[in-house]
């Protein structure tokens, strides 16, 4: 991993641009860069198969073969196409900003129709996985064509050869202007959910639809305060989930990190999705109460991005309080009685208007 806050231009400003062009959409991305002769996929998305790499078990083979490919394709300053070990289809396209860091795009997670039966059979005996789950995981991810790769690869090339710092922040402006106004639609949505499921479901679509997000999941606080129940998810498996209340715990407990990242194993030791190879964890709170959390897997956000984020989930907290103060509420109020007589509106009450308007005039 490789981090450098004193570029002018951010690779992960670089892939939010990139990831708002639909052509890309079908492939997971990764901004490799190289430093003195050293190759580094830059952030924590280690892998271009980010919802494949725990299934696929991808580890220092696949390593090197994309760091094989990225440095073929930086040398030759042209974008290549080339498979990894499991035969999924990736390109590699080079990108230098400036003459004292090179980088490149490395895109993939996808395959072609027809799946090389003979080469998953031996990567499933080598990698002691069951051929069949391994053939399930395959066919949930995009299909294209080796033509459909070499068309992305040449227009991803085209826009990073013609990105300089001034386009970029126009862009990224534009595109943060327009999320900050989407925000705030969906936070008056939110406001007017009836239900914490509705406020919840509300929530985790909007996130992964303006953040592109390829996973992320909503968890509550379980009415007895055990645990946290996983309320809705996206891009993640459904099954029903409830994580211990003294991982949370540990997870928030230092002040100083607002938004915990996991990478590697310390995912996995807290959740239960084995794809993930990290998770920005986000506190949805109200004052020192943790009501619950967001959990971004296998994506680096930026920093502004995670502002509205917060913004959004400070709304989720405020409508998870309202709902709470609203069930006090009921709780607390008398039961009617349910032989209380109701009066026909023609007897008593139009009765004594007239027995009181009789006595008015009298006196």
């Amino acid at each position: 991993m490789f981090s450098d806050e004193t570029m002018t231009i951010k690779p992960f400003e670089v892939l939010e641009v990139l990831r708002s062009y639909g052509f890309l959409e079908r492939y997971n991305l990764v901004m490799y860069c190289r430093k003195n002769g050293q190759v580094f996929p830059f952030g924590h998305e280690s892998h271009v198969c980010a919802e494949l790499s725990g299934s696929l078990h991808c580890g220092e083979q696949c390593r090197r073969v994309f760091e094989k490919a990225v440095n073929y394709s930086l040398g030759r300053k042209r974008p290549v196409v080339f498979r990894c070990g499991t035969g999924l289809l990736s390109f590699a396209v080079p990108f230098s900003p400036d003459d004292s860091m090179s980088f490149c795009l490395a895109g993939g997670g996808v395959r072609e129709q027809s799946v090389n039966l003979a080469l998953m059979e031996e990567v499933a005996r080598t990698r002691n996985i069951d051929a069949i789950s391994l053939l399930e995981k395959l066919e949930e991810i995009p299909v294209v064509s080796v033509a459909d790769v070499k068309e992305a690869a040449a227009k991803a090339y085209r826009i990073l050869s013609s990105l300089h710092n001034e386009s970029l922040h126009s862009r990224l402006l534009d595109k943060t202007m327009d999320r900050l106004k989407a925000a705030a639609e969906i936070s008056v949505q939110i406001d007017r959910s009836e239900s914490a499921e509705e406020a919840v479901q509300l929530l985790i679509e909007a996130l992964g639809i303006l953040f592109d997000l390829p996973g992320i999941a909503i968890a509550l606080k379980t009415e007895d305060g055990t645990g946290f129940s996983v309320r809705a998810t996206l891009g993640l498996p459904e099954e029903p989930v409830v994580i211990s209340r003294y991982n949370v715990m540990e997870l928030f407990r230092h002040k100083d990190r607002e938004n915990p990242i996991l990478t590697g194993r310390d995912v996995r030791n807290v959740f239960p999705w084995e794809d993930s190879e990290s998770a920005l964890c986000m506190p949805v709170k109200s004052g020192d109460d943790l009501l619950g959390f967001i959990a971004v897997c296998n994506r680096e956000l930026h920093q502004r991005d995670i502002r509205l984020m917060e913004l959004m989930a400070g709304r989720l907290s405020s409508k998870l309080m309202l709902l709470r103060k609203e069930d006090h509420g009921r709780e607390s109020c008398p039961m009617a009685d349910p032989d209380m007589p109701v009066y026909p509106e023609t007897g008593c009450f139009t009765g004594n208007k007239q027995r009181s308007s009789a006595g008015a005039k009298r006196r």
